[in-house]
């Protein structure tokens, strides 16, 4: 039975990672409106959770970060790539 409730636990972590992720190009579309102070600060929190998604050790949630990672970068353009990159 603990097996169990562990197993379904897991399923919970990796769908709320996938959410985690469509919630952060979502997040990104609206951080691009705020000035860029502001946006600069907020697009990094954004970042690192997405790089903490990519250390994952399951091959689906690393795909659907690196999908989630390339939509960002077209959303807010090349002239924010070095914010990408750092």
């Amino acid at each position: 039975m603990l097996f169990y409730e562990n197993k379904s636990n897991k399923d919970n972590k990796e769908e709320e990672d996938k959410s985690r992720m469509m919630i952060s190009v979502a997040i990104t579309k609206l951080l691009i409106k705020f000035p860029m102070d502001m946006f600069l600060f907020e697009f990094q929190k954004v970042l690192s959770k997405i790089c903490r998604l990519l250390k994952k050790r399951k091959l689906e949630v690393r795909e659907n970060g690196r999908k989630s990672l390339c939509q960002i970068a077209k959303i807010v353009g090349p002239e924010m790539l070095y914010a990408i990159v750092l």
